[in-house]
Parts: structure tokens; C-alpha cells; sequence
């Protein structure tokens, strides 16, 4: 092959960089490997290009990474010293570093407003910016006080801009009041699961007192992802256009997370953060065959490339395993003396490692606990009753919701004898019980004495009757 020959070759390659680096990116391949082979072209010729692409790119396109089978037990490299790999369905840690160590949230606290706001407002319900917006440091909506728009609207610009004036705006409507709404932020993180969590401010702005940690973080992430659909929605959004009364002009709210959603194959969004004591910080989260998980980065100024480390190693290395499927049934709960059949809501789930022999089914096992055993209320057929617990060896792996498998009229109070429910009977039949135990020896003693009057009474008329014959005979001698 003569120079002339690749001069006419290589330079039409040349200009299709750019071109080679997309189908990289796509099928999963490092651009670098791309950039490589370019460079192999320039020394080697034509054929060792083709060659070094072919050997990337074809298996990639064939099902995945060719160097996957070596990658799925390398450890993420993460800058970050404070980072949770989650597994959604289970709740479980993958993989962690410093996880339960308390840190500032930055702007990851308005996950758990947003949540907050969705669950106890109405996405049409109108809000008016509080004179509290002004002077709030960016990012923000620019709010003017006074200024109105719709909490659906609202919400998009938490979650996309991270604006910083709308969870003020939020907690007036909601509460008329920051410190009151920041207590239902605690409340609903602790309802969760939060344990290293306390919420000062409702926009994650810097205070003393205001930490969580990344664990934490990854279970608001998760709920807000499982248990609360408009969230769901508008974090997976790449950009919005808000309805505002003033300001027109700003309406467009971008996803600060737009980079991972369109570059991580099955990005589901979720949030980002940053201010100086935080430093940068997100949670990213990724859907791949119906199998979700969350990765938390805190305080990394690569925290976006931890976070795609985490979620390519957890999809290389777990997979979920179905223990028992939605609607299993499990037995009875009972509620105010009734034996209700229950089903659970979801299906029950075991997160294993790929490759590794699995447990047998014998080594799980459910246990049914009941929301409220006094529950003497009509049961409809889908009614929440219970929690259903899924054991592993006797370890805890997951719950889902204990759902009602049959429909039961409510107990009558007639039944209820003392007090409401089963509790109200137990006591009916605990004094019924000390009542007996009083009553038979009295019982006993009241029988003693009739049958000692009894004996008596006997003993007399006996006397009596000896006493009528011995005067007989008397009479009879002196005759």
C-alpha cells in the first residue's frame, strides 16, 4: 500500500471523527478507545483502524461492552469519600463509602420538598410568592412577592432549575411558614427511613443543624421514585416551560442533570447540588430491563462520573431475583377478631450477584404483621391491612404493602362488648374471668353451708323421731 493510496484513504476518515466517537458513545464504548484507533490510523494505515473498530464496536452492538466479563468485578474508582449504591427494589446498599456520615445536603434537600409538597397539595392550587423570595441567591425562579403561579409549575422549577425562592414559595402556601413545612420535611424523612437526617432549611441553602447523609438521601430518592408518581415524572423531564404572572421572559426551566439523562443509557434523572460547604453533589438514578437502582455522590467535583461508575457497576454485577410474585397470597391478619386473607401489593424481591449460586426458596420467608389489629371498620378487596416482610436466613430483605384479599363487613358493635376491637374484649373476658374466680368459692362456701343446714336438719328429725319412740316405749312398761 503506497502513501499515495492512503492519502486518498486516511483524510476522508479524518472528517468523520466526530462521527466515530457518537457510534462509540452509543454502543457503550469509550470515546478514548475511538481516539486511539484514530491514532493507530495515522501510523498503520487504513486496515488497522477498520480492524481495532470492528473489535470494539461489533461485539458492543452484539450485546454490551467486550470488556464487560472483566469490568463486572472492578470497584468504582469514586473521587467522592461519601457515596451509596442502592438497590431500588429492596432498599439494600450495593455498594458504599462513609454512607451514614452526616453531611450538608445542598440542593438534594428538595427531594424531600418536593415530595412533601406533592403529597399534602394540589398541583392546580395557585401559590403566591411571600415577600420571603427576594434576595434569595441563585439559583432561583426570580420570584417577584406577590407573584403567583401553579404548584404543578412550581414543583418543575424545584426539581429542573433547583430554584431556590420556590421552596420558600412552597412552604408558605403549604404551611404559611418555613419552620412548620421544614417539620414535615423531617417528619416525612423520618417516616421513611432517615435516621441521619434533620432539615433546617426547605432549599438545602447552607445552616447550622441541616445535614443528611447519603444513604439517607438515596431512600428519599428511592421513595420520591416509587411511591410518588408526578415526581417520577417531572425529574425524568429535560426542560419545562412555566406559566408565571410576572417575568414572562424566564419560563424555561432546564434539568440541571441533562448531561447523565442523555448520555446514561436508562437515566431516570434525579438531583442535583452544590454550595460551598456541600460541594457538588447528586443522586442519578437508572432504569436497565425493568431493574432500577440509585447512586449517591456528596462533596465530589466528579460527581456526575461517580455516579455513572456506581450505576455501570451495580447493572454489571446484581441483578433481582423474584422470591414471590405480586398477588402471592400469605395467610390471614387478623383485625378486631377477624381472620382477613391477605395478598401483597408487589412483587417480593431478592437482589443477588450475577454468577453466584443462589439461595434455595426455603431459605425465605414472610412474615404478615397488621397495620391495626383494632380495626372493626368494613375491609373492601384491595385495602391496604398490613405489611407483608420478606426474611432471607432470617434476615430482613424487603417489605411490600399486606393488601386485603377478600371484602368483610365491619364487626357489630354488639360484639364489641367493652371497649373498641379485640383489645375492648380481651379486657370483657379478663374480668368475666376475675368475676368467676370471686364467685366460685363463694359458690363453694354458700353449698357448704346448704348442705351442713341440710345434714343438720336430718340429724334433727332423727333426734326427734328417737326421742317419740323412746317415750312409746316408756308408756307401754308402766301400763
Amino acid at each position: 500500500m503506497n502513501r499515495s493510496f492512503l492519502a486518498a484513504h486516511v483524510q476522508p476518515v479524518d472528517k468523520m471523527v466526530h462521527l466515530k466517537i457518537e457510534i462509540a458513545r452509543i454502543c457503550g464504548v469509550s470515546t478514548s478507545s475511538v481516539q486511539a484507533s484514530l491514532r493507530l490510523k495515522r501510523r498503520f494505515g487504513l486496515r488497522w483502524v477498520w480492524l481495532v473498530l470492528a473489535l470494539l464496536t461489533v461485539p458492543a452492538l452484539c450485546g454490551g461492552n467486550p470488556l464487560s466479563k472483566y469490568m463486572k468485578g472492578v470497584l468504582p474508582r469514586t473521587t467522592s469519600s461519601y457515596t451509596c449504591l442502592m438497590d431500588v427494589n429492596t432498599g439494600k446498599a450495593l455498594w458504599s463509602k462513609n454512607e451514614f456520615v452526616r453531611r450538608p445536603p445542598a440542593s438534594l434537600t428538595k427531594m424531600a420538598a418536593a415530595i412533601v409538597l406533592i403529597e399534602n397539595g394540589n398541583l392546580n392550587d395557585t401559590v403566591t410568592a411571600p415577600a420571603e423570595v427576594a434576595g434569595i441567591p441563585e439559583s432561583s425562579l426570580h420570584l417577584s412577592p406577590g407573584e403567583t403561579l401553579s404548584l404543578h409549575d412550581l414543583l418543575y422549577a424545584m426539581l429542573l432549575r433547583s430554584a431556590n425562592d420556590t421552596p420558600v414559595a412552597g412552604s408558605y402556601y403549604l404551611c404559611g411558614g418555613i419552620p412548620p413545612f421544614v417539620d414535615l420535611m423531617n417528619k416525612k424523612a423520618l417516616a421513611i427511613g432517615c435516621k441521619n437526617t434533620n432539615f433546617v432549611t426547605p432549599n438545602g441553602l447552607y445552616a447550622e443543624g441541616h445535614y443528611s447523609c447519603a444513604y439517607d438521601l438515596a431512600l428519599i430518592a428511592r421513595y420520591g421514585l416509587t411511591n410518588v408518581p408526578f415526581f417520577r415524572e417531572v425529574v425524568r423531564t429535560r426542560s419545562y416551560k412555566v406559566t408565571r404572572s410576572v417575568h414572562t421572559g424566564d419560563s424555561l426551566v432546564t434539568n440541571t442533570a441533562m448531561t447523565f439523562l442523555t448520555d446514561f443509557p436508562g437515566a431516570d434523572g434525579v438531583k442535583t447540588g452544590y454550595i460551598s460547604q456541600a460541594g457538588h453533589c447528586f443522586v442519578g438514578s437508572a432504569t436497565r430491563d425493568g431493574y432500577q437502582l440509585i447512586a449517591v455522590s456528596l462533596d465530589s467535583p466528579q460527581c456526575r462520573s461517580d455516579v455513572v461508575q456506581m450505576l455501570s457497576y451495580g447493572f454489571a454485577r446484581f441483578k433481582p431475583r423474584i422470591i414471590y410474585d405480586k398477588d402471592s397470597a400469605f395467610g390471614t391478619v387478623a383485625l378486631d377478631g377477624r381472620d382477613v386473607s391477605v395478598v401483597t401489593s408487589a412483587n417480593l424481591y431478592d437482589v443477588v450477584q450475577k454468577g453466584q449460586e443462589l439461595a434455595p426458596l426455603s431459605a425465605y420467608a414472610v412474615k404478615v404483621t397488621a397495620d391495626d389489629p383494632t380495626n372493626a371498620g368494613a375491609i373492601a378487596v384491595g385495602d391496604k391491612v398490613g405489611t407483608a416482610d420478606l426474611y432471607k436466613n432470617g434476615s430482613f430483605v424487603m417489605a411490600v404493602d399486606a393488601l386485603a384479599a377478600e371484602a368483610y363487613p365491619a364487626v357489630p358493635a354488639a360484639e364489641k362488648r367493652v371497649g373498641i376491637g379485640r383489645p375492648g374484649r380481651m379486657i370483657h373476658y379478663v374480668l368475666r374471668g376475675l368475676l368467676a374466680l370471686i364467685l366460685l368459692p363463694l359458690l363453694y362456701v354458700v353449698i357448704r353451708i346448704l348442705d351442713i343446714a341440710i345434714y343438720a336438719r336430718k340429724i334433727t328429725k332423727n333426734s326427734r323421731r328417737r326421742r317419740a319412740n323412746l317415750t312409746e316405749d316408756v308408756g307401754t312398761v308402766d301400763t
